[in-house]
């Protein structure tokens, strides 16, 4: 499955936005599912980034550790 942002995800995204302006940061980067991709874009438009997305960021299932 790959649900959307919820209205909580996405003002929590925006609020991570605002804090990270005090913090220099050159490049987001963000897996290909959608909700990564979403709060990396909210995040990355704060700060006036652009997201690099990295297939290899996708979640895996490893089983029980």
């Amino acid at each position: 499955m790959d649900p959307p942002l919820s209205r909580l995800g996405r003002l929590q995204a925006r609020l991570v936005a605002k804090r990270f302006k005090k913090v220099k940061i050159d490049k987001i980067y963000s897996s290909p599912l959608s909700r990564a991709r979403q709060t990396a874009g909210i995040i990355a438009r704060g700060l006036r980034l652009k997201v690099a997305v990295k297939k290899d960021l996708k979640e895996v299932m490893l089983g029980a550790w």
